[in-house]
């Protein structure tokens, strides 16, 4: 679904083996040559645990509740995403999630790319009650500056398919140009709204700055920028 939306690679993560199988035929009969399959599943540990499947193959899951199935074992690998993208040097646009209930581990092991790349999050919250309530207050606990909203199409479930969709919103610090800077200068009201942006500046932790006409400047050089024309204005 995702693949002719854009240029770059879709890793699609499965850990079953039997359903690994047909995401390998779906993506070769499709000719999705900008997916990925990837033969593991998503955690906040690196290791091997113990999933259980019910006789549809489609549904897996860590927990026995698949109702009205025959179910069983199978032991798979699983992965960080924040390792995976570790190593292979990625930058995330985008995570969807729909895991039968461990999102929570899955996001757990993918905070440090969600904190780096702020990615759009697509994640679902209805299998179960901790999901609903909690999956918006841990992303929020991380500060990275989400808009959040939920969607539930329209089937007769009244949670079922529910998602969670996060935002990447405004930079703490916001995009500026030299024009709108100079502008200050002659525009009073918006005196305020630079002095604030120079006291933002201040605050901001780590080197993530901005951009001044395209250019990427750290928080220390947009700082010494804005004092400047901070003076010029006063």
């Amino acid at each position: 679904i995702l693949s002719p939306l854009t240029t770059g690679r879709v890793f699609a993560f499965e850990p079953m083996l039997e359903n690994f199988r047909h995401l390998e035929t779906t993506v070769r009969l499709n000719g999705l040559n900008n997916v990925v399959p990837v033969h593991s599943a998503l955690g906040d540990v690196a290791g091997q645990l113990t999933m259980t499947v019910g006789d549809a193959g489609a549904c897996a899951t860590v927990a026995n509740r698949i109702p009205g199935e025959k179910l069983r074992q199978e032991t798979v690998d699983v992965i960080t995403l924040d390792g995976f993208v570790r190593e292979r040097g990625i930058k995330v646009g985008l995570i969807k999630t729909d895991v039968e209930g461990a999102e929570q581990i899955l996001l757990r092991g993918a905070k440090e790319t969600i904190c780096r790349d702020r990615p759009i999050l697509l994640i679902s919250i209805y299998h179960n009650a901790s999901d609903f309530l909690d999956i918006k207050p841990l992303i929020e606990s991380w500060d990275v500056g989400y808009r959040f909203r939920i969607y539930h199409p329209p089937i007769r479930s009244i949670s079922g398919e529910t998602i969670l969709i996060a935002e990447p919103g405004e930079e703490k610090c916001v995009e500026l140009s030299t024009h709108a800077l100079e502008t200050l200068q002659i525009d009073t009201p918006n005196r305020r709204a630079f002095r604030a942006c120079a006291d933002i500046a201040k605050r901001s932790a780590g080197e993530s700055g901005l951009s001044i006409d395209g250019v990427r400047v750290s928080n220390q050089e947009l700082v010494k920028q804005l004092e400047e024309r901070k003076k010029a204005v006063a």
